[in-house]
């Protein structure tokens, strides 16, 4: 028994080891202010949320800064934003 919890411990320690040498993206933060709105929607288990974004640059940061799933759903601005939008939109 001791020797398979040894051996548990190890495997997870290692794997923690090497998820956490792996180096975070670069995430490019500097958009151009052209307003060009794409609409995308981003699911959070039951909740859809659909936002607004000023342009496609903007939506990739948001993707890679946060690190959210977020889709591209139109090349225009959306119907109607979700009420949580101005909070998912903060800046970090």
């Amino acid at each position: 028994m001791k020797s398979v919890t040894l051996l548990l411990l190890i495997v997870v320690s290692i794997c923690a080891l090497t998820s956490a040498s792996r180096p975070r993206p670069v995430c490019q933060t500097a958009c151009s202010r052209i307003y060009d709105p794409v609409c995308a929607t981003l699911k959070r288990g039951r909740v859809i949320s659909r936002c607004t974004f000023a342009n496609r640059c903007e939506l990739a940061k948001q993707r890679c800064v946060r690190n959210e799933n977020w889709v591209r759903v139109s090349n225009e601005k959306c119907r109607r934003n979700t009420r949580d939008c101005l909070k998912l939109l903060k800046s970090p």
